[in-house]
Parts: structure tokens; C-alpha cells; sequence
């Protein structure tokens, strides 16, 4: 509780003030671009990333400036992540989060403000036509964020979860570059649980898995090679912490 408190008052009050913008915003996503809407939701981003006080360590964060239609896979462990996604990412970026993320007042109206897509995994039908959003949006050399595990891992130094094949679909089908990102300490900014020193988060953005590489593969094998590929450098940090 104490944690939070002290969130709010080190900053994250201050959304409170531009909430009647991120509104606007929402309503009228025609009458902006799309690089004015997520220059403000990572304003915001901004703003919630330096009140959590977290110790950012970032490696490779050049390979995130010369994204173009590239399906980001980052590993999930926390609710923060995508927050700390867009304070790293001058791009904007498109999400698909789970459809239940939508009713909440700020997160699920910046979320429609950049464009993101709400998931229902319990409808077949309407994850499918999202997946071919995606798509489309890689085509139109827009960046899509989807976190492959399906869900957020549990606290710790745990291997990733397994990734799901279908969240490459999209990028299969646009031909287009995969890029992994491995997170790790993103669970203890926000945990009931008291990390009272340790604030280090670190993000390691992975080389570019090029369509060319893995254009024989099926989704499930371009799932696994993924899988491998960030599991091997999550264990490694893991070990460090």
C-alpha cells in the first residue's frame, strides 16, 4: 500500500491533470495522427516510468530506433510492461492486449488512443480478424507489440513461458522481421511484495530475427526458435540478479 502511495505523490497524480486530454484523444483518434496520440501516451509513460523510481537498464535500444513493420515479442512479467515499452520506444507502437484491459479508465483509453487492439481469447472469430489487423498493420510498416506467452510469468528468475504459434501469424503472413525483447525485474515494481533496494529492471532487445531466416519455419517452430532465443538471455541476466 505504502508502495503505491508513494507512486502517487512522487508523480503519478500528475495523469489525473491530463486525463480530460487522453479523453479527447480517445474520442477523436481521426482528427490526430498517429505520432501526436502516442507522443502523449508516452508522455504519460514518461511520467509513470520516474515515480515507480525504477532502475532502467537497457541493452541494445538502438535496434528499437530502426524498427519498420516489425513484430515486437516481448516476454510478460508484469502489468508495467508495455509502460516501459512506450517510454523506450520513440516509434509508436501498436499493442494487443487482452480484452479486459479496455475498462480500465487510463490504461484502456490510452491503449485505443495508440491504435492498440483488444483481444477476446474466448472468441475464435474476432482473434482471428484481430491477428489479421496485425497483419495489415505490419504491411502498412506500422510496429505491433504482442507478448507471445499468452500471459504475465510468474515472479522470479523463471524461464519464459512457452510461446503461442498463432502470435506469428501476423508477421508470417506480412513476410516482415521479428524482434524479441527479454524483460526482467519488471515484477517487482509493482508487487505487493517489498523490494525495498532493488528497483533494476532490465530490458536486452535481441538482434532482428529476419524474415529470410525463418520464412521455411511453420508459426509453432518460429514460436520455438523465439523461445530459445530469449530464454537463453533471460537465463543468463537471471543468474546476474
Amino acid at each position: 500500500m505504502f508502495k503505491y502511495i508513494g507512486m502517487f505523490f512522487r508523480g503519478v497524480y500528475k495523469i489525473i491533470f491530463y486525463y480530460p486530454k487522453l479523453v479527447k484523444y480517445s474520442r477523436n483518434t481521426d482528427k490526430y495522427t498517429i505520432e501526436e496520440r502516442y507522443a502523449f501516451v508516452r508522455k504519460l509513460a514518461t511520467i509513470v516510468v520516474k515515480a515507480t523510481r525504477m532502475d532502467l537498464s537497457i541493452e541494445g535500444i538502438e535496434r528499437l530506433k530502426n524498427i519498420n513493420g516489425t513484430l515486437i515479442t516481448p516476454n510478460h512479467q508484469s502489468i508495467i510492461d508495455p509502460v516501459i515499452l512506450i517510454y523506450l520506444s520513440e516509434k509508436p507502437l501498436i499493442f494487443v492486449s487482452k480484452i479486459e484491459v479496455g475498462s480500465y479508465p487510463i490504461v484502456g483509453r490510452a491503449l485505443r488512443v495508440i491504435d492498440s487492439h483488444l483481444l477476446d481469447r474466448d472468441n475464435l472469430k474476432e482473434s482471428g480478424r484481430i491477428l489479421l489487423k496485425c497483419r495489415d498493420n505490419l504491411l502498412d510498416n506500422k510496429n505491433v507489440v504482442i507478448f507471445p506467452e499468452g500471459t504475465r510469468s510468474s515472479e522470479g528468475n523463471r524461464p519464459i513461458l512457452e510461446l503461442k504459434g498463432g502470435s506469428f501469424k501476423p508477421v508470417m503472413q506480412a513476410k516482415k522481421d521479428i524482434l524479441p525483447i527479454v524483460i526482467n525485474g519488471s515484477y517487482k515494481v509493482m508487487s505487493k511484495k517489498k523490494y525495498k533496494k532493488d528497483r533494476t529492471v532490465s530490458v536486452k532487445i535481441l538482434p532482428l530475427y529476419k524474415y529470410i531466416t525463418y520464412r521455411n519455419k511453420n508459426t509453432v517452430e518460429i514460436a520455438k526458435s523465439v523461445e530459445n532465443k530469449m530464454n537463453e538471455v533471460y537465463k543468463k541476466r537471471a543468474n546476474c540478479d
